[in-house]
């Protein structure tokens, strides 16, 4: 019996490491494919009137950053929301702008996790693709205000007949978990300075504070404001007709949405792509002739960082949380920054560095050594900062060391101020769990910090010096790199508060508004460029194999088999994070509970 069960055990572990070599081998075989694919984009043409294809939704980040990434996408194994690199449509829009093949774009929209200016970025550039004469068609089953406001630049929008329309305004509503804290009998312990420096109001309080809710209220209105003034210029609709429209929920259909024309057109998908043959005069058996952006990226002839030209422009992608240590896909550590902004340097060929900042902040130590680093390389060539959807706190504070800073009008930034934060657990641990704790010291404050205690003054002020000596080196780094005149002037646009893109271009933070091209476009004026230049991506592109092995890890096999739905997930989410927060040495330049505007 003993023989035959360690047969069946033999048999059976063969089979799943034969199995496991065959899959291997087979995933092998397909990145060789990709690659000999990749290495000859050069030679795939395109066809006559082809249209660019946006298929539109899940979560737009920066930069997506791989063949690979788009090809997992597309594998079998890939069961979740597609993400999409605002880097990668850009430079197809750009690129596509003067493509004599390219005949216009289509943008199938759907849900899409993003910030506001992501959104602004990617309208500006379709507005500048449609200057050359290009077309652009927009079709969603359902639309939102963010959705909506991309789709208004269109020739003609479309929604499926049977559609929803959101049209209600947008609004911040916020998470607190003191109740939760109190419930478990875990006390935080705050440290900050500022009183806009909101962001530790989640722990303490059950609502939001009069300053909070002051720089919330102005902060929407400024991004409503654009988008009413964009959408009737684009509609020919007056601002008064469409803020009554939404204080009134005159619309939540597809049909109210065209009555009060929002919309051009109600049909369905296969409507419009018909429509799409016939502007490119495609017989009708055939079908339109998309090309994704994605592939007409990967695809290009002359691809966005050709290192044949010897004027290049560096950029770099600091994207997420702030941390000591290695990047990852959720953080930026400032190791790999700083490592970067070196090459960057020593490299004679590039001309400028544009860092692109899409962060909420994070350490604040990490943040103040990428910022010396962009000191370091300001000796040598011109640094300019370009923010995203949030350039706030650490991510502000990283930039603040730049020769000019350009924002989108509904970027989210400033935040200039610090905090600390940690838990007391002994009520939780003692009365809770019936967990005690004792402990053996060589001095009286060994132990600061530790949880299972509670903290006394002492301590509480001199950790309370600590946030405030950072503090004011916060302030030292943007009165440096902004021009302002004295302390109180620095203090008087910082204290925590966060701006708008257009507040922040008002009170001295930001100098122009605009987007990754602007900044671009900057480096080229003042390092005397011209035209003939072109970007090169920073950190550099890692190997295939590396690719794979990163673009195989979203794919299902690798995804977590329970989801959370909101507000339970915020709080998962924020809770996962505390320990990265407490490694950090406690001191942050960060808002962690990052605005949802929707």
């Amino acid at each position: 019996m003993k023989a035959f069960f360690k047969s069946v055990f033999a048999s059976a572990l063969g089979t799943v490491l034969g199995l496991g070599l065959l899959f291997f081998s087979g995933m092998l075989l397909m990145i060789v494919i990709a690659t000999l694919s990749s290495n000859q984009m050069g030679e795939v043409g395109l066809k006559q009137n082809s249209i660019l294809y946006f298929n539109l939704k899940g979560r737009i980040i920066e930069q997506k950053g791989s063949f690979f990434a788009d090809w997992a996408e597309d594998s079998p194994f890939f069961s979740g929301p597609r993400t999409h690199g605002l880097f990668e449509m850009l430079e197809s829009l750009r690129k596509g702008k003067t493509d004599a093949k390219v005949r216009g774009a289509y943008i199938k929209l759907g849900d899409l996790d993003c910030g506001w200016a992501s959104i602004e970025a990617l309208r500006r550039a379709f507005i500048d693709f449609k200057s050359e004469g290009k077309f652009v068609h927009v079709y969603a089953e359902n639309y939102d205000e963010r959705t909506y406001y991309l789709a208004t630049v269109a020739d003609k929008i479309y929604v499926y007949p049977e559609g929803s329309f959101e049209f209600n305004g947008i609004g911040v509503v916020p998470l607190f978990v003191k109740g939760t804290l109190e419930k478990l009998g875990i006390t935080p312990q705050i440290f900050k300075v500022g009183e806009f420096k909101s962001a530790v109001e989640i722990f303490s309080q059950d609502r939001m504070s009069r300053e909070s809710r002051e720089q919330t209220s102005e902060l929407i209105n400024d991004l409503w404001n654009v988008f009413i003034q964009e959408v009737g210029k684009a509609r020919n609709l007056e601002a008064s007709v469409l803020n009554k429209l939404a204080a009134d929920l005159e619309i939540t259909r597809a049909d109210q949405a065209i009555e009060k024309g929002l919309v051009d057109e109600p049909v369905a998908e296969e409507q419009v792509l018909e429509l799409l043959r016939g502007l490119t005069h495609t017989k009708s058996d055939q079908p339109a002739p998309l090309v994704s952006y994605s592939s007409y990226f990967h695809k290009l002839s002359e691809p966005a960082f050709n290192l044949s030209h010897k004027k290049r422009i560096a950029v770099i992608f600091a994207e997420g949380e702030i941390i000591s240590g290695n990047s990852s896909d959720e953080y930026i550590g400032s190791d790999d920054l700083v490592k970067a902004m070196r090459e960057v340097a020593r490299e004679k060929d590039i001309k400028g560095l544009v860092i692109r900042v899409n962060s909420p902040g994070g350490s604040a130590l990490a943040s103040d050594v990428i910022w010396r680093q962009t000191l370091e390389v300001k000796k040598t060539k011109p640094v300019v900062a370009s923010f995203g959807d949030v350039a706030a706190s650490g991510g502000y504070y990283l930039s603040a060391g730049a020769d000019f800073v350009y924002a989108e009008p509904n970027t989210l930034t400033g935040s200039i101020g610090v905090f600390g934060v940690m838990f007391t657990t002994q009520e939780f641990f003692n009365q809770k769990l019936g967990i005690t704790f004792d402990r053996v010291l060589t001095h009286p404050y060994a132990d600061i910090g530790d949880g299972s205690r509670n903290m006394n003054d002492f301590e509480r002020n001199r950790i309370q010096a600590e946030v405030e000596k950072t503090y004011q080196q916060f302030l030292r780094v943007v009165k440096q790199g902004r021009n302002y005149q004295s302390p109180e002037e620095v203090d008087n646009v910082a204290r925590g508060r966060v701006w708008s893109g257009i507040q922040a271009q008002q009170n001295g933070l930001v100098d122009e508004r605009g987007g990754l091209y602007e900044a671009l476009d900057k480096i080229a004026e003042v390092a005397q460029l011209g035209d003939d230049w072109e970007v090169e991506v920073f950190p550099r592109e890692k190997s295939p194999f590396e690719q794979f092995m990163e673009a195989f890890g979203e794919t299902s096999l690798f995804k977590k088999l329970v989801s959370l739905q909101q507000p339970v997930e915020e709080l998962a989410k924020l809770w996962a994070r505390l320990p990265q927060w407490q490694r950090q040495g406690g001191i942050l330049a960060l808002d962690p509970q990052q605005f949802v505007i929707r």
